[in-house]
């Protein structure tokens, strides 16, 4: 029993224990203020009775009543064996004093439930904690026996439960940082050393801890040989041991106590954040190893100790959720040499399965690494490169935005500088053959997921004319499409199989095709097919070679160096020429380039159309030669029908860049086209008419299968096609017939007669046998004719059963014409496949021709393009074609507003082309007329669409003001004033006197009031501005 002294200098307290429960910070800090106050002259025996209370308050569970009571004890203890606070001598308490007054505070008595056992072994944690952080045993005793104490009781309270253990190595850990710069640092370290091992704790998780700290303190401490190797944790040798430790698993297990030979069970409970010896021990690999060596180490460690641990397919949800927990925290603290190494394939693999499913238990743990990633990659976009290196090859999960259906990669690529872009590319060159696969189908998934991130690096580029990086994403693609190092050794796969290949193909074309839409808007002068060529044929990346066998390689070979010859002559033209001339001769040589790579492409019709190709270089770099415009034009209309997008895009571009260089002959190329009928016939009209581009004929069916020439087959459809070869040449067809073509006719028509034949032997064998069953006899046989029949039953027959067979037969005979009538599937198909096809090709001449009207909108040629639009909109079956040869129409107009924007006809009668088919308005006189007069006439046609009527409307407007706007003296204005009135008048008077008027009347029921408002309303605001 305290004296009654002792008890009435206590009672102020009391009040003052309850506060330090509140929840209220400030509440809590007035009490603890209060009784230190209270204790500065209080007697040793108050002291001890308060530090008693405050001891057994640290086992409340109430409120906040843990933290209020450990802060008041640290001051207090601090302040007393400061000499702060009390009166008398301090050695009244001594230092186990405290710790048996702590442990006999805290002890658990017999009967308290789970909740308060576990209340008094955290009131013991704090009571350590706070003896600690007081620093008495570093103020006050110096003695071994006191630290041996200390730490025996920790470790001891460690060992009584899992889930303490690594609180007690926490606080053991932080107090040892603390002592960093202290006389004693030394003595304590080899006294925490000695009773760690003693103890039994050194292979655990804090035991690994404690070492490490132990380790980095700045006095040098002398450790035990056991149980790490070389007395160091990570050292290389102990990977295996470590890897056990920290997955908290028993080393050694006795099968008898479950215990292990640390006397320590692996940890019971899981808890959602790692362990902190996890995050000393990745700090020390940070700190440490910075160089190549430190990379390998620290890649063996990830790989054993996190990889194939906690990422391995056995591993339960929990351990991986630690791994993830890890690797977030990595890709945020880790130097950037280290990140590729996170990556391992293990961890890439479990990250891709669970990002690509919010099903999965562990989404949002993986989108918290991806999230860490990103904003690592935003504070220090060099560490994209590293990222990329880890997840594409160490990881083997270059399609992991395809896995995860996410754009992770491809955000990452976006944030790469331009050194970085260069570096990545050639460490996938680099490494390309290395996947760490073993599966050829999973492999070749990764080596193309490659040329998709190529692609998408190379398209996330702003500026490419001064790009390095351009240039190897190109040569990369190139190298893996055309080369050859031979045979693979040492490898697991051969990444340039031939499948391979033709993506890599793929994928450089598409590249192509940016780079030609971007240049186009750009006005770069670089030739990227050129410069990849050069790649090629250098002598660093292999043999360059064609897929297709059968070519000869003496003829590539020949064609290429063809293609070096003209190359330097075309850009010296081209820098010297203007910019109209520039931009041609640049599309030229995009041309030929490309045109290359179909050949390496296994293209054999590429060959004879490189010749052409050549021929009309030659006579663009001489400005004195012949007009090559219908070749080229004829060409690029075989371009834009191959299925190829980047063909189509590159004729686009190539025409486009010499529109002022087209002429009649040219245009009507495209006229012809729309004037095609939409069906087989059509087809043939067009592709019939010359053989001289066999070569490049392109497929007629279904647009997915190319054929040659020489293949016929023995369908009719296809026999019909045979002519789809060539184009139409207008001077040809002018001064004499080709002979090739009537041949290739011949031999079409011969087929289709033999093929014909056939089927009429099988038909009429049919039919025999279809008789001879119903008169039951056998089949009619000619090489029986010689026989003698006159032994048959049916002249026996009776009239009756004469009648019901000449039923039978006249069912026979039925089926037959019904057969007849019908076209067979096969020639459907046929029809079908030509009018889609036809449809698609007057698609892509209406994508040249509104080029060239949006180029030349002021050339006279466009006037020639009025007519044939018009038809189009009239004869054509296809809504679509009918509103974009509608729009074409309506945005010449548009275009033309105003006097000076309105074609300039010239008052010479001369035409540029006299042996063209179509000689187009270019004059102001009677053949522009004529021209108006035209327009009436299709305007008057029976049956039209009210898009034809606003097209005649517009394109008669058209020629007026082209008309008017070009008379350079009153006198030929009023001339063309009365020359248009005239065509109208006529028109007008024959619609006023056709009473059968209307769409479905004779005469001009085609036209509408309107065709004639819009001209009055054009005259009365040309009158207004003169």
């Amino acid at each position: 029993m305290p004296a009654r002294g002792q008890s009435e200098e206590f009672a102020p307290f009391r009040p003052l224990f309850e506060n330090l429960t509140s929840d209220d910070e400030n509440t809590r800090l007035k009490a603890s203020l209060a009784i230190l106050s209270g204790l500065k002259q209080a007697s040793p025996g108050v002291v001890r009775r308060v530090i008693d209370r405050l001891m057994a308050g640290l086992t409340s569970g109430r409120k906040s009543a843990r933290i209020g009571f450990s802060v008041t004890l640290t001051e207090l203890l601090s302040s007393w064996y400061e000499g702060e606070i009390g009166k008398g001598p301090k050695s009244l308490i001594s230092f186990p004093d405290l710790v048996s007054m702590l442990r006999s505070s805290t002890q658990p008595e017999g009967g308290l439930g789970g909740q308060e056992r576990k209340d008094h072994y955290l009131g013991r944690l704090f009571g350590l904690k706070a003896i600690l952080d007081s620093r008495m045993l570093l103020q006050a005793y110096r003695y071994d026996h006191h630290w041996t104490l200390m730490l025996d009781t920790i470790f001891e309270l460690a060992s009584k439960k899992s889930w303490l253990r690594e609180e007690c190595g926490w606080i053991v850990t932080e107090f040892i940082k603390s002592c960093d710069v202290h006389p004693y640092t030394q003595d304590l370290a080899k006294a925490v050393i000695d009773r760690l091992c003693a103890n039994k704790m050194a292979l655990t998780p804090e035991g690994v801890a404690i070492w490490l700290t132990v380790q980095d303190l700045p006095v040098e401490v002398l450790l035990p040989a056991q149980p790490w190797q070389n007395r160091d944790p990570l050292d290389p040798d102990n990977l295996d041991q470590l890897a056990g430790v920290m997955r908290d698993v028993p080393m050694v297990e006795d099968a008898v106590t479950g215990k292990n030979d640390a006397g320590q069970s692996s940890r019971g409970i899981w808890s959602a954040r790692p362990n902190f010896a996890w995050m000393l021990v990745l700090d020390r690999w940070y700190r440490e190893a910075t160089d190549t060596k430190g990379f390998l180490f620290f890649s063996r460690f990830w790989t054993r100790v996190v990889d194939e641990n906690l990422f391995a397919p056995t591993a339960s949800p929990e351990r991986k959720h630690l791994g993830f927990m890890l690797l977030a925290s990595a890709t945020q603290a880790a130097p950037r040499s280290f990140l590729a190494a996170l990556f391992s394939k293990n961890a890439a693999r479990c990250l891709a399965n669970h990002v690509s499913s919010e099903e999965r238990y562990l989404h949002s743990a993986a989108m918290k690494c991806l999230r860490e990633m990103q904003a690592r990659v935003e504070r220090d976009p060099d560490s994209a490169c590293d990222f990329l290196k880890g997840l594409t090859f160490r990881g083997g999960v270059a399609n992991f935005d395809e896995l995860t259906k996410t754009k992770t990669l491809r955000s990452i690529l976006g944030k790469l500088s331009e050194e970085g872009r260069q570096r990545i590319v050639e460490y996938w060159d680099d490494h390309l053959h290395y996947l760490p696969l073993k599966d050829d189908e999973v492999s070749d998934t990764q080596v193309r997921a490659l040329a998709d991130l190529a692609v998408a690096l190379l398209r996330s580029h702003d500026s490419h004319d001064t790009s390095t990086c351009t240039s190897k994403a190109l040569g990369f693609l190139a190298t893996h499409a055309y080369t050859s190092d031979g045979e693979p050794t040492d490898i697991d796969f051969d990444a340039r199989s031939p499948s391979n290949k033709k993506y890599f193909a793929g994928k450089l074309s598409s590249c192509f095709g940016h780079l030609m839409s971007v240049g186009a808007s750009t006005s770069s002068r670089v030739i990227w097919p050129a410069d990849v060529l050069q790649h090629l044929e250098s002598a660093a990346v292999g043999e360059c070679r064609s897929w297709a066998d059968d070519l000869d390689r003496k003829e590539i070979k020949k064609v290429v160096a063809g293609f070096w010859k003209r190359s330097p002559r075309l850009r010296l033209a081209a820098s010297n020429g203007d910019k109209t001339r520039a931009r041609y001769l640049q599309a030229l040589e995009w041309l030929y380039s490309l045109l290359i790579f179909e050949m390496y492409n296994g293209n054999e019709e590429a060959i004879p159309v490189l010749s052409d190709v050549k021929v009309i270089c030659d006579k663009a770099l001489d400005r004195d030669g012949e007009d090559t415009s219908a070749v080229l034009t004829e060409l690029l209309l075989m371009l834009v029908f191959k299925p190829s997008v980047l063909l189509r895009k590159l004729a686009q571009q190539v025409f486009g860049a010499f529109t002022s260089e087209l002429s009649a002959d040219s245009l009507q190329l495209l006229y012809d086209v729309l004037a095609s009928p939409e069906s087989l016939a059509g087809q043939q009209q067009i592709f019939d008419q010359d053989a001289d581009m066999e070569e490049m004929q392109p497929e007629a069916t279904n647009g997915h299968q190319s054929r040659k020439r020489k293949r016929v087959d023995d369908e009719e459809d296809d026999a019909s096609e045979e002519g789809h070869e060539g184009h139409d040449d207008d001077d040809e067809d002018e001064t004499m017939p080709d002979a090739d073509s009537e041949s290739a006719s011949s031999d079409a028509e011969d087929n289709n007669a033999s093929d014909d034949s056939d089927d009429n032997d099988d038909e009429t064998a049919r039919l025999n046998a279809a008789l001879a069953s119903i008169v039951g006899t056998k089949p009619f046989n000619p090489a029986d004719e010689k026989s003698d029949n006159s032994d048959s039953d049916a002249a026996s027959q009776t009239s009756s059963a004469m009648f019901a067979l000449d039923e039978q037969l006249a069912q026979v005979f039925r089926e037959r014409q019904k057969h007849h009538q019908q076209p067979s599937k096969t020639q459907r198909q046929s029809q079908k496949d030509a009018r889609t096809n036809m449809i698609q090709f007057k698609n892509r001449v209406l994508d040249l021709l509104e080029i060239y009207l949006k180029q030349e909108h002021t050339n006279p040629f466009v006037l020639s393009s009025l007519l044939p639009l018009l038809e189009l909109i009239r004869t054509t079956r296809t809504k679509q074609l009918a509103d974009r040869a509608s729009t074409t129409l309506r945005n010449l107009s548009q275009r033309c507003k105003g006097r000076d924007n309105a074609p300039r006809l010239s008052s010479s009668s001369s035409s540029p082309s006299s042996s063209s088919k179509l000689s187009p308005p270019i004059t102001l006189g009677e053949d522009t007329l004529d021209l108006l007069s035209g327009i009436h006439e299709e305007a008057s046609q029976k049956g039209t669409s009210k898009a034809h009527a606003a097209g005649c409307s517009q394109a008669s407007l058209l020629v007026v003001k082209a008309l008017v706007y070009n008379a350079d003296t009153p006198k030929k204005e009023k001339k063309m004033i009365k020359g248009v009135a005239k065509i109208y008048a006529r028109t007008q008077t024959r619609w006023l006197l056709d009473h059968g008027g209307g769409r479905t009347g004779g005469g001009n029921g085609g036209l509408q009031p309107g065709f004639f408002t819009d001209f009055v309303n054009w005259g009365q605001s040309f009158r207004q501005h003169q």
